[in-house]
C-alpha cells in the first residue's frame, strides 16, 4: 500500500503542486513580459487550474488590443568597460 494523505496517493499531490508550480510560474514570467499585472496571474496560478490559464489566454494572450511584446527586451545589453573611450 501506498502512503496517502486524505485518501490520494503521494505521487498525484507531488504531481498536483509541481503543476501549479509550472503554471504560476509561466503566469507570472509571461505577463510580466506583457506588461499585465504579473503578481495578479502569478499568484492566482499558483492556487487553482486550469482556470486562471484560460482567463490568462483570454484576456491577455487572445487581446488584439495588446501589441506583441518585442523577444528582445527580455535581453539587457551590458556594457563592457573597455570598449569606453577617454
Amino acid at each position: 500500500m501506498s502512503p496517502s494523505i486524505a485518501g490520494v496517493s503521494i505521487w498525484l499531490w507531488a504531481l498536483i503542486v509541481l503543476l501549479l508550480l509550472a503554471q504560476g510560474t509561466w503566469l507570472f514570467t509571461d505577463a510580466r513580459r506583457r506588461g499585465a499585472a504579473p503578481w495578479f496571474w502569478g499568484i492566482w496560478g499558483l492556487i487553482q487550474f486550469p482556470f486562471p490559464l484560460l482567463m490568462y489566454w483570454m484576456f491577455v494572450r487572445l487581446n488584439p488590443s495588446d501589441p506583441e511584446p518585442d523577444p528582445q527586451s527580455d535581453f539587457r545589453e551590458e556594457s563592457d568597460p573597455h570598449d569606453k573611450l577617454d
